[in-house]
């Protein structure tokens, strides 16, 4: 990812979980520095 002072290595999650059990249940990982767009593949599954 860019940053202030070059490209560092970083990744972004997400992950969708269930209310009621706290269970995981799914999850997404990227190395694009804006998350927005990444909810609606992760709500889909």
């Amino acid at each position: 990812m860019l940053s202030s002072e070059g490209f560092v290595q970083a990744y972004n999650a997400q992950a969708a979980v269930d209310i009621d059990s706290y269970l995981i249940e799914e999850n997404h990982i990227s190395q694009q520095p804006n998350d927005k767009q990444k909810i609606t593949p992760v709500l889909d599954s």
